[in-house]
């Protein structure tokens, strides 16, 4: 092997730090712990050569749980409080901002929760991904959860639809004449109920800004925490909504994968264990 003839990544790497397994040393290039010529790379394939300057560096801390990573897209579980993405006031305190200083490569935004919403949320890793997951959103999502704590007592299964707006302030409203508006479809569940509070699994239908808490402040029962959409409670702090659970199929792959995440332990404080 003449020191200029390009080769891949991981075979350089072996030959330097012999003592290492392959596969450890795919996981340091997966983990962005490989620096050559000052920059990090993430693909084992990448070519180089036996002159470049490569180091292995330390991993730097993740602010963020990542529940699933690979060349195309990232999942991670987005905690209350930060926003998914920049708006006009912050720029940096933000889910997309901390990841992608983590993965010191570019990221695509999927999809949103809001800021007082925590749970899974996916990034597309390039911009092939994040199309081919918007464009066919509807089609590759099979399943997307949300657990919700509300004020009152739900002891029934129900569907909310109705069409979304917004007014002058971005206040999401609902309208029950048909097309008038964006159509929502929310599905709920209780599955602790009490005087006080129940805990309903929401499933979505559609995917529209604001519906869950829209339906659940129609239904007669607002989000706790929820003061812009009628909640006069705030017993856990935050926004009593969490996205629990995301199916879909990998576009690449064709692979049905479930991302979940736990729901935070507030949640239950306030109903008796059985």
């Amino acid at each position: 092997m003449e020191n200029k003839e390009k080769c891949r990544l991981i075979e350089v790497l072996m030959k330097r730090y012999p003592q290492n397994s392959r596969s450890n040393l795919k996981k340091l290039i997966e983990h962005h712990c490989v620096k050559v010529n000052g920059q990090i790379l993430s693909k084992a394939t990448e070519m180089v050569t036996l002159t470049d300057d490569i180091q292995l560096v330390k991993q730097e801390q993740n602010p963020l749980k990542i529940l699933y990573e690979d060349q195309d897209m990232v999942v991670i579980d987005k905690p209350a409080g930060l926003l998914s993405m920049a708006n006009d006031k912050e720029k940096e305190n933000t889910a997309y901002h901390l990841l992608r200083s983590y993965l010191k490569t570019k990221i695509f935004i999927v999809h949103r929760l809001d800021q007082e919403t925590s749970g899974v949320l996916i990034y597309a890793k390039n911009e092939k991904m994040k199309y081919a997951l918007q464009n066919q959103w509807q089609q590759l999502v099979l399943k997307r959860e949300y657990i919700a704590l509300v004020e009152g007592c739900v002891n029934r299964s129900g569907t909310m639809r109705c069409w979304l707006k917004e007014d002058r302030t971005q206040r999401v409203y609902s309208s029950h004449k048909k097309n008038d508006g964006k159509e929502a479809i929310t599905h709920y569940e209780p599955l602790i109920s009490s005087k006080r509070y129940s805990l309903l699994k929401v499933s979505l239908e559609t995917g529209r800004k604001n519906q869950i808490r829209v339906a659940m402040m129609d239904l007669g029962h607002p989000i706790v925490g929820d003061r812009k959409y009628g909640s006069t409670q705030n017993p856990i702090q935050r926004l009593g909504l969490h996205a629990s659970c995301v199916m879909l199929i990998h576009p690449y792959t064709k692979k049905k994968m479930t991302f979940s995440s736990e729901v935070p332990s507030s949640f239950y404080q306030y109903f008796k264990k059985p």
